[in-house]
């Protein structure tokens, strides 16, 4: 096995395991990532997290979460990349979009990637692999964001989120 120069950004190693994937076919595909799975014991069921097992006879089932009655805290985001954030959050905007990429960079990236600042070539990777529409003028899109009142100028070129930006992604996002 060959070893790498560097250490990806936990983006670049996703969009470069896309591009290998996408040269084979479904089925290989599979194959492919369930063998990775095995050499490196992970163990992923129903695609996205492991779950633990029920019992099968005799056990009891581990109570339900409890339900929310308004007065306690929304759980806490769960999200681990910006794709899943995209569908858990569902932001109806490419402004939104914008406020929810600088929220992942700030609070979940994973530590090498983590900043508290984005600029406009920050944008077009994470939309892409969040799977969000790319909008005609990309960089209009956090001086939108700016005038929305969700990110505010750090330096030129630079933004960071506002408590309004991250109240939305945190608190308001999806709309009901």
């Amino acid at each position: 096995m060959t070893e790498i120069e560097h250490k990806p950004t936990f983006g670049e190693a996703v969009d470069l395991l896309l591009k290998t994937l996408k040269a084979f076919d479904e089925k290989q595909q599979r194959t492919l990532i369930k063998t990775v799975c095995d050499l490196l014991e992970l163990q992923i069921v129903g695609g996205r997290e492991e779950r633990p097992a029920l019992p099968t006879s005799g056990g009891t089932s581990p109570p339900p979460p409890p339900a929310l009655d308004g007065n306690e805290k929304k759980p806490e985001i769960s999200a681990t990349d910006i794709r899943s954030l995209r569908e858990l959050k569902k932001p109806k905007s490419a402004t939104q979009m914008a406020a929810l990429v600088a929220y992942y960079l700030q609070e979940l990236a994973p530590e090498g990637e983590r900043r508290n600042a984005v600029k406009t070539e920050n944008l077009e990777p994470y939309f892409k692999q969040a799977r969000f529409d790319l909008p005609e003028r990309l960089s209009q899109v956090l001086p939108d964001s700016k005038k929305a009142g969700y990110l505010e100028v750090v330096s030129r070129g630079e933004y960071k989120l506002t408590r309004v930006g991250y109240n939305l992604v945190a608190h308001r996002m999806p709309e009901a």
